[in-house]
C-alpha cells in the first residue's frame, strides 16, 4: 500500500532504514519475529548476515513478480524455476536463516550457512534435487548459454559429523572456445574445484562452500565459541527484526 526508504551517513558507515505498510498483512503477520541467534554458530566473515520471516510465500511471490519477467522469454527455464520454488514453499511457512561469507583464500572464497525450517528432511530432499539439474534440462542450457558448461558431482553420505550424515559435491566449469575472451572468464575457473557440503542436523540445514562444515554443527552442539564478537547490527537495532547485516567494507 506504501513504502518509505530512508539513507542516512554518518562517520564509518551508512545507515539504511525502511517502513512498508502492506494492505494484505495479517493480524498474526505484525509485530516482531521470534527467532534464536543461528549467527553466533557461524565463523566470523567479511559479510555476516540474518534473515528470518514467517511466510515464505509471500516472500517468494514478491521476488517472483520482480524477476518472473526475465524468464518469460525462456519457458522451459521458467517452468522448472516454479517448479522448484512451489516445492520450496510447501516445506513450511517460517524460515531461520544465517550466513556468513569472505572473500580470499586460495579458492577466492568460503561462506556457511545455517537454516532453521519446518520440514529438513525434505529441505535436504529439495537441494539434493536441484544438484540434479545442474546436469542437464534447462538449468544446464542456460548456462550453456553463457558458454559454460557447469557441473556439480558428488555423493551423500560421505562421512559423519556429530552421528549426522553430510553430502560433498564438487563444482566443474569448462569454458567453449567462444566464451575465452569473456570478461568472466577469471569468476568461471575460479568455481571449478569449488566444493559444497551440506547436512541435516535435528531441526537445521547447514551448509558449507569451499569449507567443511564440521565447525558449524560442532559449535550447535557446543555452543559458539567465547569471546567471539557478536554481529554489530543485533545489537544496534531492536530484537525481532526481518534482516540484519554486518559488512566489513575494507576487507572486502
Amino acid at each position: 500500500r506504501a513504502a518509505a526508504l530512508g539513507v542516512r551517513p554518518y562517520d564509518g558507515g551508512v545507515e539504511l532504514s525502511a517502513l512498508v505498510q502492506d494492505k494484505a498483512a495479517k493480524p498474526g503477520d505484525k509485530g516482531p519475529i521470534a527467532a534464536a541467534n543461528l549467527a553466533q554458530f557461524l565463523p566470523e566473515g567479511d559479510v555476516k548476515l540474518v534473515w528470518n520471516t514467517r511466510d515464505v510465500q509471500r516472500m517468494v511471490d514478491f521476488y517472483m513478480r520482480l524477476y518472473g519477467p526475465m524468464l518469460d522469454e525462456q519457458p522451459q527455464l521458467r517452468t522448472v524455476v516454479q517448479g522448484m520454488v512451489d516445492e520450496w514453499v510447501k516445506l513450511g511457512r517460517k524460515m531461520e536463516m544465517a550466513a556468513s561469507f569472505s572473500l580470499g583464500g586460495d579458492k577466492a572464497f568460503r561462506a556457511y550457512g545455517l537454516m532453521r525450517v519446518d520440514s529438513p528432511a525434505a529441505m535436504l530432499a529439495l537441494g539434493r534435487k536441484t544438484v540434479g539439474l545442474m546436469q542437464q534440462g534447462p538449468v544446464h542450457d542456460a548456462y550453456a548459454r553463457l558458454g559454460v558448461d557447469l557441473q556439480l558431482t558428488g555423493k551423500q553420505g560421505v562421512r559423519k559429523v556429530q552421528g549426522w550424515p553430510v553430502d560433498r559435491y564438487e563444482y566443474k566449469s569448462v569454458l567453449t572456445p567462444a566464451a575465452q575472451n569473456s570478461p568472466a572468464k577469471p569468476f568461471w575457473e575460479k568455481l571449478t574445484g569449488m566444493s559444497y557440503e551440506v547436512a541435516q542436523v535435528g531441526p537445521y540445514v547447514v551448509y558449507a562452500l569451499n569449507a567443511p562444515v564440521d565447525d558449524v554443527v560442532k559449535a550447535l552442539f557446543k555452543g559458539p565459541v567465547a569471546g567471539s564478537p557478536g554481529m554489530q547490527a543485533l545489537s544496534a537495532y531492536p530484537a525481532g527484526g526481518s534482516f540484519y547485516a554486518d559488512i566489513n567494507f575494507s576487507s572486502l
